[in-house]
């Protein structure tokens, strides 16, 4: 694990706490809830029955909630802690935590929502960018230069002798035989014709897929990165907020970006890990 700046270290305590808190809260109700178990089957007909029952009841509701909280701050802490196994050979540095924003008559809460919903709909984004096409003008380049390496692989073997002539081909494996490779011979034979039907099937299937070229896609998605890196940060800033100025618990996304928890950022040059 690296070693953490002194205010991300800081902060990775205090989730861990809120994590150990959370395991001790739900191990006491468990403890008393137990503890009423066995009261009551000692004198389950005597006068402390009925309050016990209602300690069973109640305790059974407190426990989900406990449990869940618990379940929540450890699968927090679980994805934070397997990040910093993987950064562990890199140098953090503390970032100012952003400034929390409060549009008019918003609460700390209702901003959270607004923010996780932009970070998701970036998210989807994201992925269909990711996904996007190339340009048809792109894909014809990889057309042209997949019939080129079938000719080459395709081309004959000629062995001449005094008396014969011996053609041999090779197979789509990297042995000879005397059967050709057909889709290889077509573009040895003739590659621009090949090249042309193969882009005539091409252009059908254009459809209304988004299409970007390596670069515009690179921009793009280098754009959307820094776009949710700020609002993650924001994020982590509101809850933050919530908790210190009006007491209020807003539970962190167990896949909210570690850095931005942390306030964090790998220093200039630093090695990169995913």
């Amino acid at each position: 694990m690296p070693e953490l700046p002194k205010k991300a270290a800081a902060k990775w305590s205090r989730l861990l706490r809120i994590e150990a808190d959370a395991q001790a809260l739900t191990n006491s109700c468990l403890r008393e809830i137990s503890e009423a178990n066995r009261l009551l089957d000692n004198a389950p007909h005597g006068p402390r029955a009925p309050s016990l029952r209602a300690v069973i009841i109640e305790g059974r509701a407190r426990l989900v909630e406990l449990q869940q909280r618990h379940r929540e701050a450890a699968a927090l802490n679980t994805h934070l802690m397997r990040w910093l196994e993987r950064n562990r050979i890199v140098e953090l540095e503390d970032l100012p935590a952003a400034r929390p924003r409060l549009l008019k008559g918003e609460t700390a809460v209702d901003a959270v929502t607004r923010v996780r919903d932009r970070i998701a709909a970036l998210r989807s984004e994201y992925t269909a960018i990711e996904g996007a096409m190339l340009p048809i003008g792109n894909l014809k380049v990889l057309v042209r230069s997949h019939v080129q390496a079938l000719a080459d692989r395709a081309r004959p073997r000629i062995v001449a002798e005094s008396d014969k002539v011996e053609v041999t081909f090779r197979s789509k494996g990297e042995g000879w035989s005397n059967k050709p490779d057909l889709e290889g011979l077509l573009a040895w034979l003739d590659p621009a014709a090949f090249e042309a039907r193969l882009c005539e099937e091409l252009a059908g299937t254009a459809g209304t897929s988004l299409r970007l070229s390596p670069e515009d896609k690179s921009v793009a998605l280098s754009k959307l990165r820094a776009e949710m890196d700020a609002f993650e940060r924001e994020e982590e800033a509101l809850i933050e907020m919530a908790t210190d100025t009006n007491g209020v618990t807003i539970e962190r996304r167990a896949s909210a970006d570690p850095g931005a928890i942390l306030f964090v950022v790998r220093k200039r040059g630093a090695a990169t890990a995913a």
